[in-house]
């Protein structure tokens, strides 16, 4: 704003020098020499007169630029207005994303503890009946599905389909 005070001081204090001096008329120097007589004297040169020149352009081209200085501060102001709403955004988006973070290391250490107390708890089961053996049994169901399904397979590999379609291994279902 500043800027613009001193634009206006400078306009107005450079007006009354360019109108102090009023339109005079216009001005014949003559010169008088003096010439001995047997000399003719001739008619001095046509005076040539210097007209003042015209304001109106200077005033012209004074508003013009006052009038796009104005159209510029407008402009700074409005940019001004912006960057301090997206700053003020920034700063909620920042608050936002630290408290997510807390919210999620909160989780992350909770989450942690949980299976650690579970992985504590199935240690104690664990070490419960420590000298026991517990014998593998071949004869389940689960193994015996498994082992005809492993044959199963084989067999389709090594033979053609009519053959290994006969031997539907125990427990699974022909489609």
């Amino acid at each position: 704003m500043s800027l613009l005070m001193l634009y206006v001081v400078a306009a107005f204090a450079q007006a009354p020098t360019q109108h102090a001096a009023p339109a005079a008329q216009p001005r014949c120097d003559t010169i008088y020499v003096a010439v001995p007589s047997s000399v003719t004297v001739q008619a001095p040169p046509a005076a040539v007169t210097v007209e003042a020149q015209s304001q109106w352009p200077a005033i012209f081209l004074g508003l013009v630029g006052l009038l796009l200085l104005a159209l510029q501060l407008r402009i700074m102001g409005r940019q001004t207005d912006v960057m301090r709403r997206q700053t003020t955004l920034l700063d909620k988006q920042t608050e936002i994303q630290e408290q997510q973070d807390v919210s999620q290391r909160t989780e992350a250490i909770g989450t942690f503890y949980r299976i650690a107390f579970d992985l504590v708890d199935e240690f104690r089961r664990a070490n419960l009946m420590t000298g026991t053996p517990i014998p593998a049994n071949f004869d389940t169901h689960l193994r015996q599905m498994l082992r005809e399904a492993a044959r199963h397979c084989a067999a389709s590999d090594a033979e053609p389909e009519s053959k290994a379609s006969a031997a539907t291994p125990v427990g699974l279902v022909r489609p």
